[in-house]
């Protein structure tokens, strides 16, 4: 919020970096011209005062000198005092130049007033509404003092038009502080939601700013984007090789470009536009949003599968699942229809990919009604060399458990059996799961199926494995029976 009289900001922290920003960006280079130019212009008296051995304009110079380097050492070390040193250089000016010099030509006089007033001028436009009101009242009051000194016969007009012209400066000056506080605030404000966007953005992207000022695109951040893009340079490359659409007419750059002029004139927002690139040979579709602001942010982003956990495994994963099974059961097919015999390394790609499809799956923990026929319909795919038979024994409440890890263990037990012929017995009852295993195993098998059993202690309760059969207990997660039934 503004004081309206003062035209400062309310908040302390606010103004402060206001006042930061006006010292970086306009005062001190200001003072940066006027040391520069000074210097040439002190350089070129103390030359000529020297020539024309004028002993007292030298004396006069050496101290605009020393009042130069005075300057240069506010500017380097204490630049918060350079908005108060300008104000001083005005009234310095004011008092140096104030007395009549009934030697000057008309029109030297003129111009040297002329000068001295336009300066005064621009060093009043990088100060504060308070500064130039108190220079602007004191300057002409001042004037018109003179005035009435050397010539009080004026006419009445003359104090009018004073009063009014300062009044119409006072007022523009007022208008322009107030617009430039303003413009910052939204700075301000553009900078935080700038913050915020690049706090809350996980998905692949690429974000810039468009500068009005010189009409170009300025680099903010990217997020493993599809190219790299780390520099402005990169950025504005990236831009204007990406063609847009299928006519391939128009680059990125030129299509961003006209959308941000139109957003403009309709002070609107652009959000999620699908656009089609063409960049070093490749196609891509990209979504692209536009933030109105005093530089407009532009988000360019490429939109990535999400997966979720849910009770049940969701669509993309099913597709996915689906695909893989087909496409190796396809591949068998006409391999076998070709050749009239069979492929194992065909057989066991499947397998892997079920394996660690499974696995990535472990991290949800789902706890799900487990049937175990339709398990084994899918591990007989994954097997088809054994012949597995199912017995199940009902005696309790239906099993609720982590049906990935169920799989996963069944398929390191059938993966170590050596025998072709696999009877799995069910029985359930009393909160617990009991399976029994029939198949052929030596002293080795058993050893390596143990170590591996280990990595799933969490639900299996006893393992006990002998030659013919392994018999596993299970916990019933009754527990989370109330959970299911909710979801």
């Amino acid at each position: 919020m503004l004081n309206k009289y003062t035209l400062t900001f309310k908040d302390k922290i606010l103004e402060q970096k206001y006042q930061d920003f006006q010292t970086q960006q306009k005062r001190k280079p200001l003072l940066q011209k006027i040391i520069f130019t000074t210097f040439i212009v002190i350089i070129t008296k103390l030359i000529s005062s020297i020539i024309n051995f004028s002993y007292k304009e030298i004396y006069f110079t050496i101290g605009y000198l020393a009042g130069n380097i005075g300057l240069i050492v506010i500017f380097k070390f204490q630049p918060q005092w350079i908005r108060w040193v300008l104000m001083m250089i005005n009234y310095i000016l004011l008092f140096v130049y104030s007395e009549p010099d009934d030697g000057k030509a008309q029109f030297q006089y003129q111009l040297a007033s002329a000068l001295i007033i336009s300066f005064q001028f621009i060093v009043m436009r990088t100060g504060e509404f308070i500064d130039t009101l108190i220079q602007v009242v004191s300057f002409y009051s001042f004037y018109f003092i003179y005035l009435l000194l050397y010539q009080p016969n004026f006419s009445i007009s003359v104090a009018l038009a004073t009063f009014l012209v300062v009044f119409l400066l006072i007022i523009t000056f007022y208008e322009n502080v107030s617009a430039e506080r303003s413009k910052f605030q939204l700075t301000i404000v553009d900078d935080k939601w700038e913050e915020v966007l690049q706090n809350i953005l996980v998905e692949p992207c690429v974000m810039f700013s468009f500068n009005y000022l010189n009409s170009s695109f300025i680099f903010k951040r990217s997020i493993e984007f599809m190219f790299t893009i780390e520099t402005t340079d990169q950025l504005k490359q990236f831009l204007r090789k990406s063609k847009v659409n299928q006519d391939k007419k128009i680059n990125l750059e030129d299509f961003i470009y006209k959308k941000v002029k139109e957003l403009e004139s309709d002070h609107m927002q652009l959000w999620n536009q699908k656009v089609t690139i063409y960049y070093e040979k490749k196609v891509q579709d990209v979504y692209f949003s536009i933030l109105q602001g005093t530089s407009p942010i532009i988000l360019i982003k490429v939109k990535q599968f999400k997966f979720q956990s849910n009770e049940k495994v969701s669509d993309i994963e099913n597709q996915y699942q689906y695909k893989y099974k087909m496409l190796i059961k396809s591949i068998l097919l006409q391999l076998r229809l070709v050749g009239q015999f069979q492929f194992p390394a065909l057989t066991a790609i499947f397998k892997i990919i079920m394996y660690h499809y499974l696995l990535e799956k472990l991290e949800y923990k789902q706890i799900t009604k487990i049937k175990i026929d339709k398990i084994i319909n899918q591990l007989r795919l994954v097997y088809p060399q054994k012949q597995i038979s199912v017995e199940i024994l009902q005696l309790g409440s239906p099993i609720f458990g982590q049906r990935d890890s169920l799989c996963l263990i069944l398929m390191e037990v059938f993966e170590t059996i050596l025998s072709n012929q696999i009877h799995l017995k069910v029985i359930n009852q009393h909160g617990s799961t009991q399976l029994q295993i029939y198949g052929v195993l030596n002293e080795r098998a058993k050893e390596k199926l143990k170590s591996r059993l280990l990595n799933y202690q969490s639900i299996l309760e006893n393992v006990d494995i002998t030659d013919l059969c392994v018999n596993l207990g299970i916990t019933n997660e009754m527990q989370s029976l109330d959970w299911v039934i909710k979801q």
